[in-house]
């Protein structure tokens, strides 16, 4: 029979408190006691990261595409929240229509409040940032802008 020959097996108690709530004496990890005795009692080694990815210093994005159920995913990178902003405020402002239909309705004051913390990320991030994420954010940062003053001048009652 199979189970005649089987080794036997000590269960062991590993909770650190007792069913009173007391903490015990000495609690050691799982398999820690035995791998200590196979290696004469050498202290354990810490744990190795894994390799960090590697980043490319010319495009300043690390690989960030990889394979979720099948489908290709793309890690958030900072121009892509930028583009969030971005897109964030021109939605606010009225200039980008998701429904041909019906026009959005346009919310001056978020919009502003969007270019704002995106000018705030610029202030926070200057010297931190990437030749690309710079000119990235200068570029929406001044697009939005000049948006912001145009949608507004057309929206002023003529005097």
């Amino acid at each position: 029979m199979p189970g005649e020959n089987a080794p036997e097996f000590e269960v062991k108690d590993r909770r650190r408190f007792t069913a009173e709530g007391e903490p015990r004496e000495k609690v050691e990890p799982a398999g820690q006691a035995e791998a200590e005795a196979q290696r004469g009692a050498a202290p354990p080694s810490p744990p190795q990261e894994p390799p960090a990815e590697p980043q490319s210093a010319a495009s300043g994005q690390a690989a960030s595409s990889y394979a979720e159920g099948g489908r290709g995913y793309e890690l958030p990178t900072f121009e892509r929240l930028l583009l969030v902003y971005y897109q964030t405020a021109l939605l606010q402002m009225g200039l980008l229509a998701t429904d041909p239909e019906h026009p959005p309705e346009r919310d001056l004051g978020g919009a502003r409040e969007t270019i704002d913390i995106l000018g705030l990320l610029q202030d926070k991030t200057r010297g931190n940032l990437t030749e690309k994420e710079s000119r990235v954010l200068e570029n929406l940062l001044y697009e939005l802008r000049m948006a912001w003053v145009e949608v507004n001048r057309r929206n002023r009652p003529e005097s």
